[in-house]
């Protein structure tokens, strides 16, 4: 991202893209809705990204990748796991 504009960015966007470069080898990656980004993986399973993992929705059938998380619970899943599919 940095060596085409570079320009400072929100973490936000760095966490998405990383979501996205991790998964789009093997899967198909959609992206849909603005506020709170939320991704589709291969028409299946719904993915938000978040900072930190307090006040997330358990029964929901969202998947959270959570970035300030060391070990996932429910449907939160750490963030950095996802480095381990690329």
């Amino acid at each position: 991202m940095y060596s085409f504009y570079p320009q400072s960015f929100d973490s936000q966007d760095i966490q998405e893209t990383f979501f996205c470069n991790t998964l789009w080898k093997d899967h198909k990656v959609y992206k849909h809705g603005t506020h709170n980004c939320s991704f589709n993986i291969d028409g299946e399973y719904e993915f938000r990204i978040v900072e930190h993992s307090t006040k997330l929705k358990s029964k929901s059938k969202t998947l959270f990748a959570v970035n300030h998380c060391d070990i996932g619970t429910g449907n939160q899943i750490p963030l950095w796991l996802f480095g381990f599919l690329y």
